[in-house]
C-alpha cells in the first residue's frame, strides 16, 4: 500500500475492528455462552495486530502508525475506565445496601426498646395480673410491611451490585484476552521480520526486495514501539484496577482460563493465527510468482 493509502485505512482498521468486537461481544453476551467472550476478543485482536504487522510493513510512515497506535490506547483507556465505573459502582451499591440492611436492623432494636419501655410503664402503672396488649395486629402487620420493604430494597441493591460486578469482570477478561493477543502477535512480528530480511532468498520476495535500509528499520521501529506500548498500557492499567479497585487482574485472568480450560486453546489459536497470516503474507505480498520451491537452497 502506498503512504497515501496507508493513512487514510490506518484509523478505518482499528475503528473497525473495535466496532466488530462490540458487536460480537454483545451478541454473544446476550446469548447462553457469554463466557466465550473473552476467547473471542483473543481471535479478533491476534488477527488485527498481525495482519497489521504485515500490512504496513511496506512503507512505515509516521501518518500510517500513529493513528492505529493512538487509537488502540484511547479503546484500552476507555475500557479500563469501563472497568472502574462498574466496579465503583458496584462499592457504592454494596454500601447502600449495608446501610440499608444496619438501618433496618436499628430500627428494630429501636421498636423493641420502645416495646419493653412500655411494658414497663404499664406494669408500673397497673397490676401484675391486669393483661397486657402492647401492639395491636394492626401495628404488628405495619412493621412486618416495613420490615419486608427494607428486605425488598436490600435484596435490589445487592442484585443491582452483582449485575455491575459481573460487567465488570467481563469487560476485564475482554481487556486482558485482548491486550495479551496484541502482546503476542506484536512479539511475534518483531520476531519474524527481522528473520524474513535476514533470509538469503531476499531476492525472490519482492516486498523485501524494495524494503530499504532505511524502511526496514523503520519497520522495526514500529513493531518495538507497538510492543512497548502494548506491554505498558497493560500493565499501567493493571497497577491502575489493582490501586483502585484492589484486584489482581493476573489472578482473574489465569484463574478464569484455568477454570473454563481455554488457557491452553488460546496459546494455540495464536500460534495458528501467525502461522496463517504469514503463509497468506508469503503468497500474496512476499513471494515472487517465478519462485520454485525445487530451486529452493
Amino acid at each position: 500500500m502506498s503512504t497515501a493509502s496507508q493513512a487514510l485505512f490506518s484509523p478505518i482498521w482499528p475503528l473497525a475492528k473495535i466496532g466488530l468486537k462490540e458487536l460480537a461481544s454483545r451478541l454473544i453476551c446476550s446469548g447462553r455462552n457469554p463466557d466465550a467472550a473473552p476467547l473471542l476478543m483473543f481471535v479478533f485482536d491476534s488477527v488485527s495486530a498481525m495482519s497489521a504487522s504485515f500490512l504496513f510493513l511496506g512503507s512505515i510512515e509516521i501518518t500510517s502508525v500513529l493513528p492505529m497506535i493512538s487509537i488502540d490506547i484511547i479503546e484500552n483507556l476507555v475500557l479500563s475506565i469501563r472497568v472502574v465505573y462498574n466496579i465503583q459502582k458496584y462499592k457504592d451499591l454494596k454500601f447502600k445496601a449495608s446501610k440499608s440492611s444496619v438501618y433496618n436492623e436499628h430500627q428494630q432494636k429501636i421498636r423493641t426498646m420502645e416495646i419493653k419501655i412500655e411494658l414497663l410503664e404499664k406494669q408500673m402503672c397497673e397490676p401484675v395480673y391486669t393483661p397486657i396488649v402492647l401492639h395491636s395486629d394492626t401495628d404488628i402487620e405495619a412493621d412486618d410491611d416495613e420490615d419486608v420493604e427494607y428486605a425488598e430494597k436490600v435484596e435490589l441493591l445487592e442484585g443491582e451490585a452483582l449485575v455491575c460486578m459481573n460487567q465488570a469482570l467481563r469487560l476485564l477478561l475482554n481487556f486482558l484476552a485482548s491486550e495479551g493477543s496484541e502482546i503476542m502477535s506484536s512479539f511475534w512480528a518483531l520476531v519474524m521480520i527481522p528473520c524474513f530480511n535476514m533470509s538469503q532468498n531476499k531476492k525472490f520476495m519482492y516486498t523485501f526486495d524494495v524494503l530499504s535500509k532505511a524502511n526496514f528499520e523503520k519497520a522495526i521501529l514500529f513493531c518495538v514501539v507497538d510492543l512497548a506500548l502494548e506491554m505498558l498500557t497493560f500493565i499501567s492499567m493493571a497497577i491502575i484496577i489493582r490501586i483502585t479497585c484492589d484486584i489482581n487482574v493476573f489472578r482473574v485472568f489465569f484463574g478464569f482460563a484455568r477454570l473454563r480450560k481455554i488457557h491452553r486453546p488460546m496459546l494455540a489459536i495464536c500460534c495458528c493465527i501467525t502461522i496463517a497470516a504469514f503463509s497468506f503474507f508469503m503468497k500474496h505480498y512476499g513471494i515472487d510468482p517465478r519462485f520454485k520451491w525445487d530451486e529452493f537452497n
